[in-house]
């Protein structure tokens, strides 16, 4: 063996890279050990556990709460101490923290979320007034509706949109022009009046461009004065998405108002209550007129079933004669008197969507200036009851400032002790407020974020230095999110959550359990089978198992690579594909061994032989890897991350180090054995017709493909949401649960059956609903926020008496076990995309594979096998999914984990192909005079005891993710299991007699060639 200096200098200095990269990762968990026994002091639960009395459920809340704050204070005290010194350099906890290997959501829990910038937003921000245009109007709503059936641009698609509706208007008047210069000369400088629609579609997309990009710069100024721990942000290639990944999120209904807040601040002058009363008795005569004695009816009955009591009450007499003062109570004194300042009444939090639609309908009752805003916090304690404001409209804007103005917020403590947000303006922000407040001494100025009045102070004396505060009820988080909001700047255009995923850290620490136990027994298990089959050899591969096993987790931290469940599993399965290429060596060594070979003649010359069959198998199976990374989300990047790292590894380990113990054990004088005595002679001697019995094999393959089609015509797939759209939710109750008696329950609340399965143990499902999932009338927070009351309202029974006392906010992803444990949404536009990208991912994979055989084998008839191979295995492992999906304990939905088990079922089984087509080439170059058949025959046996060895230890470690892997990635590892099993039969009986079919069709058309020139 050639440079073996060399060889072992990498090896050393690979493990030595390693062993730093992963001991910032020990370091930190031992800070953080410290922190959870700090944090359960027994003393201090105890005591605050007496606090909270008798109720068990407080206490258990109660103690929640405070292991939580203490455990977080550690760590935050921890943050900058020094807990691991080098010679050359030392690292405070948050330097490690960094540099530690990093768990993906699955493992930690967090929130994983990706928005979409609202293209049409951006297009009428740019058109400026000529928004309100009809033919614009006209334009976007068409680019609208083509974007729900097409993957084409939004940009591209308005261009055409104006072209049709230029069109449209040409059949009245053949002289109309709709220039897009018409539209966007007003507000954008680069656009003149006679730019071409070229020109202006270039400088659109520029500008569009930089609103995205200033969207991501906001986001990322929100989140990381948010406070989350390596958060990862980035915009999707190609798209207006941006993604998010938080870790150690705990509440996630906090992080979608930051996220999708706009920011929008505004100051009004405002009305007295006085001066507004006649116009709501005005417009209450009129409702009165309009109505006789209906209410006005809600768009949806979704809203919530409270709004039903409100119905109730329109029907009486008193509702009949003042319709809008049944439901909103004038600002009035005990005594009868109008009470002083903006608030012109109060509501029911359940009746202010009837109130706006009231008001809506009577609005030529009111001046053209007056705004009639709801409060932002509720009146009183319980938060039932809002405010509503009159505001006074200044000019055209209406508002008299706006957060431009304002150069920086911070969060604060007023002098009474409450919670502030203090603000400094620009100059000339300063300016405008200093005569806006010397106008109005005396009157109110309300504070207005995003069409909510958070205060509305009155004016005491002129403000000259731009100084202000914004009071209310303010929670400490919600005085500092809004802080936030307002100094990193309002959203150039309204960005919409299009796929969350949510996981409890509860899930995720059992995920991290479950995921470490099977990867310790299936690592046992290979290392014992190892040992069993090729005797010291065995121990040789071992060796180079443990090694390739700290490569794979010190390349991962030294990269900073996220490490999912999933990614547990690619780890896992690279152990059984890690073999592989032990097995090639060790097989091939075998064979010298048997011709009569000497000890190191027949390692050099088993290497050297099993090279080319390693190489190409692996390539293949990386070429898999890097289309699944460049294609894929979240945890289908984490599996392809870690499989390709993996093969590296295991390639580097198997070839080189393997290489470099046998070696030492040879130049020691050691005795090596690559078998014993049960399997010293094991498939040495087959000589099985595999070609001959062809056609049993087609007709085997056929009936599979017959019942598949008959299973996808009667059953079909169960689509994930990933393919659909819709939400999932991972509940547990405290108890074992009843799916039928669960449904009904859901069904009731939802008005709709969604979809309920066991999900693991008994007392856990899996729900998934597409309820509102289309809903673009209400705000992503209102939505989120009715469907998981309503979720609440439905599981809340099913639970013990004594955790019924459990409230909305401990129902939600915390750090609990039970309740919501993990959630996703994601919505229709994505879910298009992901099924699109699916299905090329694998046309695209398979179409590489092919290429990459063809050019190394130099036969496109040994590709074209191979791809018939690749072809059948994918159709049975969907076929497997028609067939099985609701008949296993377990799920077998299409997702994009689904899509990650075809991918790796397809790179294994093109990895057993072409170590068969590896040694067929080389047997047709040893006996160029042999039949055909024979040598096909010959190459399939000689390489059998390899293909069933490989598969048996690939086996073994899939069964022991199935069983100890968790629920979360059962069906997809028994589909990857089947796939191996019917990957190992396709190479054998399918690719092989399929290319062996086309060459010998190729071989008698050259023979009836020669004969017509004869």
């Amino acid at each position: 063996m050639q440079n073996k200096g060399i060889i072992r200098f990498f090896a050393v200095a690979f493990a030595l890279v390693c062993i730093y990269s992963l001991s910032f990762t020990y370091c930190t968990k031992r800070v953080e050990k410290d922190a959870k026994e700090f944090a359960h002091n027994s003393q201090v639960i105890s005591e605050a556990k007496q606090a909270a009395g008798g109720d068990l459920f407080k206490q258990k809340m109660v103690e929640d709460s405070v292991v939580s704050a203490r455990e977080s204070w550690y760590l935050d005290s921890m943050s900058n101490e020094v807990i691991y010194n080098l010679l050359v350099a030392k690292y405070t906890y948050k330097d490690c923290k960094n540099k530690e290997v990093n768990f993906g959501l699955d493992l930690k829990g967090g929130m994983n979320v990706v928005l979409e910038v609202s293209m049409s937003d951006i297009l009428k921000t740019m058109a400026g007034k000529k928004a309100s245009d009809p033919d614009f109007v006209e334009a976007i709503k068409r680019a609208d509706q083509k974007q729900k059936t097409t993957q084409t641009d939004y940009i591209t698609l308005f261009e055409a949109s104006m072209k049709e509706v230029e069109e449209s208007k040409k059949k009245e008047d053949p002289k109309v022009q709709l220039p897009l210069a018409s539209f966007f000369s007003y507000e954008l400088e680069k656009v003149e009046t006679n730019s071409t629609n070229d020109e202006v579609i270039k400088v659109i997309r520029e500008e569009s461009e930089g609103a995205v990009d200033r969207t991501y710069q906001i986001l990322r100024t929100r989140i990381d004065r948010f406070g989350v721990v390596q958060p990862n942000i980035q915009k999707l290639s190609q798209s207006n998405r941006i993604l998010l990944e938080l870790p150690g999120i705990k509440e996630p209904e906090r992080v979608r108002k930051l996220l999708q807040g706009s920011a929008n601040l505004e100051f009004w002058k405002t009305y007295e209550n006085r001066e507004v009363y006649e116009y709501l008795v005005k417009a209450d005569e009129r409702l009165a007129n309009i109505n006789t004695g209906d209410t006005v009816a809600t768009d949806s009955a979704d809203v919530e079933a409270t709004v039903a009591d409100s119905t109730e009450v329109a029907k009486n007499d008193a509702s009949k004669l003042h319709p809008l003062f049944t439901l909103l109570q004038p600002s009035v004194s005990q005594n009868g008197d109008l009470l002083a300042g903006p608030v012109v009444g109060l509501c029911l939090a359940k009746d202010m969507t009837t109130i706006e639609e009231m008001l809506e309908k009577v609005k030529n009752v009111f001046p053209h200036d007056l705004r009639l805003y709801w409060s932002a916090k509720p009146y009183d304690d319980k938060g039932m009851v809002y405010q509503l404001i009159a505001l006074k409209g200044a000019g055209e804007k209406g508002a008299v400032l706006t957060g431009e103005a304002i150069s920086d917020a911070r969060y604060d403590v007023s002098q009474q002790g409450g919670n502030e947000i203090s603000m400094q303006m620009t100059s000339a922000g300063a300016k405008t407020w200093k005569k806006v407040t010397g106008d109005n001494i005396g009157k109110s100025i309300a504070i207005v974020l995003d069409k909510s009045v958070y205060s509305f102070p009155t004016v005491q004396n002129e403000i000259p230095n731009g100084r202000s505060s914004i009071t209310g009820h303010f929670t400490i988080e919600e005085a500092k999110d809004l802080a936030n909001l307002l100094k990193a700047g309002k959203l150039p255009a309204s960005a919409r959550i299009v796929q969350e995923e949510v996981v409890g850290p509860t899930l995720g620490q059992e995920a991290v359990d479950s995921g470490l136990l099977s990867f310790i027994i299936a690592f046992i298990l290979v290392l014992l089978y190892m040992f069993f089959y090729y005797n010291k050899s065995g121990l040789v591969a071992n060796i180079a198992l443990l090694f390739n096993v700290l490569l794979i987790f010190g390349v991962l931290a030294s990269l900073g690579a996220v490490l999912t469940l999933p990614g547990i599993a690619g780890i896992v399965l690279t152990l059984g594909m890690a073999v592989d290429a032990n097995v090639i060596i060790s097989e091939r060594v075998r064979e010298e061994l048997r011709v009569g070979k000497g000890l190191r003649s027949a390692i050099e010359d088993g290497y050297k032989n099993a090279y080319s069959a390693i190489i190409d198998g692996n390539v293949t199976t990386i070429i898999t890897g890097i289309i699944l990374y460049v294609f894929g989300t979240g945890p289908i990047q984490g599996f392809a991350t870690t499989l390709v790292i993996g093969i590296l590894s295991s390639m580097f380990t198997a070839i080189f180090i393997t290489r470099l113990v046998f070696e030492r054990m040879l130049n020691k004088g050691m005795d090596i054995s690559f078998s014993n005595k049960m399997t010293a002679n094991v498939l040495t001697n087959t000589h099985f017709d595999f070609i001959g019995k062809r056609r049993i094999a087609h007709i085997i393959t056929l009936s599979i493909i017959a019942i598949g089609i008959i299973s996808f015509a009667v059953r079909g797939l169960t689509f994930g949401i990933d393919f659909t759209g819709g939400r999932t939710y991972t509940i547990r109750f405290d108890q074992n649960v009843n799916t039928e008696e669960l449904k009904s329950s859901f069904t009731s609340e939802f008005g709709e059956a969604p979809e309920i399965k066991a999900f693991g143990s008994g007392n856990q499902i899996k729900l998934t609903t597409k309820y509102l999932i289309n809903d673009k009338e209400r705000s992503e927070t209102e939505i989120d926020s009715i469907v998981e009351r309503k979720l609440y309202k439905s599981m809340l029974p099913f639970y013990t008496k004594e955790n019924q006392k459990m409230d909305f906010e401990n129902f939600s992803v915390k750090n609990t076990d039970i309740g919501v444990m993990s959630s996703q949404k994601i919505g229709p536009s994505v879910a298009k995309d992901i099924l699109i990208n699916a299905i090329w991912v694998v046309l695209l994979s398979m179409l590489c594979i092919f290429l990459y055989i063809a050019i190394r084998f130099k036969h496109w008839e040994i590709a074209l096998g191979g791809l018939a191979s690749l072809a059948f295995v994918t159709f049975f492992v969907i076929a497997l999914y028609s067939l099985l999906s609701g008949i296993v304990p377990f799920t077998l939905e299409a997702d994009q984990t689904f899509i990650a088990a075809v991918l790796t079922v397809i790179g294994y089984s093109i990895n057993d192909a072409v170590v068969i087509f590896d040694r067929l080439r080389e047997y047709v170059g040893l006996y160029p005079k042999r039949e055909y058949k024979d040598v096909v025959n010959a190459s399939l046996n000689s390489t059998l005891g390899r293909t069933l060895n490989t598969s048996m230890t690939t086996i073994v470690v899939l069964l022991a993710i199935f069983i100890f892997g968790g629920a979360s990635i059962r069906g997809f590892v028994f589909a990857i299991m089947m796939g191996v099993i019917v990957g190992t039969y396709s190479s054998i009986f399918v690719a092989s007699p399929i290319s062996y079919a086309l060459v010998m069709r190729k071989k008698r058309r050259e023979a009836a060639k020669k004969e017509l020139k004869k």
